[in-house]
């Protein structure tokens, strides 16, 4: 009776697990809380990358993770385990992920924070200055960035997709950003404003949050001591984790002031700052939540033999928070953040600028296929002591198409931006790849950068100059060309680049209102290369350099440089194993940079070249179910003195020792 039963009733169907590990596209490493989902099951990877879910072949998996581009991957007959990439939202990589055959544009460059463990690297802005091809400016406890020449405003900064850059200024200030929060650090040369739109038209900054528990304290020259941690939980298919940082420095070195007849030496005085932040992230089958906030109090000294900044002092506070709910192809992604900034001359005087930025923004993003759809909309609000107070709204709608063939692919994307001061601005870029022996990747882009708040109505406290004739400044072609190969252990690349800007917007100074104009012309052009050696045994050895020329042309038909863009630079990084002793080191080289806008600068009118050398020793402690790391850095090795930007003198040598632990 029981067998005529069972052969009337039909047992639901089984599938055989399917095994994978999911990788960051542009580091190789292994992503932890990623979602991987079939039409009928959901699951997540581990800590170590890997996951096992129910499927057959034909079957479509959906992945994402906070930070990255969703993929869509079709289990095959041939699939033992599925390795599946996943790029850094600013990277311009497909859509859809077969296998593990994605890989970064050849002039994208990554970092792993967890590999800085052994380089003594103690902050974000250190972590910064491993990266080739992205110049770190410093000023006033300020970290500024440039890429291929961009200003600063041209550089967008995201954390998990977020934007950093202030609606006011357009600059994001990333010093108060903790490393413990972050996993990894990559950063996209070019016109990204089919993706991002305004103000990603020199080069894109991808942070993405960490998923690993850490704990780290260390104490160093001029006063510096920081502890940082973060801890990692996961119940059933709910990952938490949350952390906090804390650093100081009194910062007052002793620098050669070169302005004074005869120059002398002098102290630093007012340079200190104390930065504190509290992050956190959540992930569940269908939410993905990250969040930061964060204070920073220091002092803002001024040029050097410019003595009434002594007693200036700022706060800014910084607040962040972004979610994405999923459901099959479906992704909703919405985010707000607020800077407060706080300034103070003296510190017991009412504050003479108090400036606050609102932005909130939604996003909808659909996956089909190698088609990607998206739309959005947002606000940016602006309001402030001597500044005029205004919200902005704006909205975008954006497509990208993939296909491949063989070894060749091909992406299409166009976006369209409405943002109100600005015109209605269209963004497409196009790119084409073959890979072989030598990867090879072509791509032209074009973008836009609406004029910011301070743009258009610049405050200080001597007057407001409103400029609403300003236009927006449009990259009428960002072209590029890369190759790269690998020979057995060394893999190299190189590319060639030219950006065309037309009506760039550019605070000359000299103006007699200290106001912004559009320039007529801007062009910057130039070649990178860059080596890596990894022999066996844990050894790694990277060699890069650039050349480039930037030139900005006036309505008045003046040629000038681009100020602070050097027209060459470089530097080299390695790390080699002694035993249980790592030692790693870090070369920058800058040459000379014009801090002038006039044509032909003289050799006064540049800051000279210079040459950084950093050092870090790293060696294991023993204790029981933790991996530490006891580290001992050297910063400015040569003890160079040298400068950044003109007037502002950067410390000589310094050294810091700390411990770092991973649970």
């Amino acid at each position: 009776m029981i067998a005529v039963l069972l052969a009337f009733v039909q047992l639901p169907a089984t599938h055989p697990p399917v095994h994978g590990i999911v990788r960051d596209a542009a580091l190789g490493t292994l992503v932890a809380s990623a979602q991987v989902a079939t039409r009928a099951a959901r699951t997540f990877t581990a800590a170590n990358g890997t996951f096992t879910i129910p499927a057959q072949r034909g079957d479509t998996l959906f992945v994402r993770r906070i930070g990255y581009a969703p993929v869509t991957v079709v289990v095959r007959d041939d699939d033992a385990t599925l390795t599946i990439a996943l790029s850094p939202l600013a990277m311009a990589l497909p859509a859809t992920v077969v296998s593990a055959d994605a890989a970064p544009t050849p002039a994208a460059t990554s970092i792993d924070v967890a590999a800085l463990d052994t380089a003594a690297v103690r902050s974000t802005a250190e972590a910064l200055e491993r990266l080739p091809f992205v110049s770190v400016r410093n000023s006033r406890g300020g970290v500024a960035l440039s890429m291929r020449g961009s200003r600063p405003e041209q550089v967008l900064v995201t954390l998990d997709g977020i934007p950093l850059n202030d609606p006011a200024t357009g600059v994001a200030d990333i010093a108060d950003i903790p490393l413990a929060a972050l996993g990894s650090l990559t950063a996209i040369p070019g016109a990204a404003g089919a993706t991002y739109g305004s103000g990603a038209s020199g080069g894109v900054l991808a942070l993405t949050t960490s998923a690993r528990p850490v704990l780290s304290v260390y104490g160093g020259s001029l006063g510096a001591a920081g502890a940082s941690g973060a801890v990692a939980r996961r119940a059933g298919e709910i990952a938490v984790r949350a952390g906090g940082a804390w650093s100081r420095v009194t910062g007052d070195f002793p620098f050669r002031n070169t302005v004074t007849d005869p120059p002398q030496d002098e102290e630093r005085v007012n340079n200190d700052a104390q930065h504190a932040a509290l992050f956190g992230s959540l992930t569940t089958p269908a939410l993905h939540v990250v969040a930061l906030a964060s204070r920073t109090d220091q002092g803002l000294v001024g040029p050097m033999n410019v003595r009434v900044f002594d007693d200036a002092r700022s706060r800014t506070d910084r607040a962040l928070a972004g979610a994405a709910w999923t459901h099959h192809a479906l992704t909703l992604h919405a985010s707000a953040r607020l800077l407060d900034y706080d300034f103070r001359d003296p510190p017991s005087e009412p504050s003479l600028t108090v400036s606050r930025s609102y932005d909130i923004e939604l996003e909808n993003r659909w996956v089909g296929g190698a088609l990607v759809a998206r739309a959005g909309a947002g606000a940016d609000h602006v309001s402030g002591d001597n500044l005029r107070t205004t919200t902005r709204p704006r909205a975008f709608a954006a497509v990208a198409h993939e296909e491949r063939r063989g070894p060749w692919s091909g992406e299409a994307a166009l976006r369209v931006d409405a943002i109100r001061d600005a015109r209605t601005e269209w963004s497409p870029s196009l790119r084409a790849a073959w890979s072989g022996p030598v990867r090879i990747a072509l791509r032209w882009s074009q973008a836009f950068r609406a004029p910011t708040f301070f743009d258009l109505y610049f405050a200080s406290p001597q007057r407001i100059v409103s400029v609403p004739s300003l236009r927006p400044e449009r990259v009428t072609t960002d072209a590029e060309l890369s190759v790269a190969w690998t020979a057995g252990t060394i893999t190299a690349s190189a590319s060639g680049f030219v950006r065309r800007t037309r009506d760039a917007i550019v605070w000359f100074p000299g103006n007699f209102s200290w106001s912004p104009t559009n320039a007529a012309r801007e062009r910057v052009q130039g070649v990178e290369a860059r080596a890596r050696w990894t022999p066996a045994g844990g050894a790694e050895l990277e060699l890069w350099g650039a050349l480039r020329s930037t030139q900005l042309r006036t309505r008045e038909g003046a040629v000038v440089p681009t100020p602070y863009v050097p027209a060459a630079d470089g530097g080299a990084s390695a790390r080699v194993a002694l035993g249980d002793v790592t030692v790693s080191g870090a070369l920058r080289v800058i040459g000379r940079r014009p801090f002038v806008v006039v044509p032909d600068p003289p050799p006064d009118k540049e800051l000279p070249a210079v040459a950084l050398a950093d050092l870090g020793v790293a060696w294991p402690l023993p204790l029981r179910d933790v991996h530490a790391l006891a580290t001992l850095g050297v910063r400015n090795v040569a003890n160079v003195d040298w400068q950044s930007v003109v007037g502002y003198p950067n410390a000589r040598r310094s050294w810091s020792a700390g411990i770092t632990m991973q649970f």
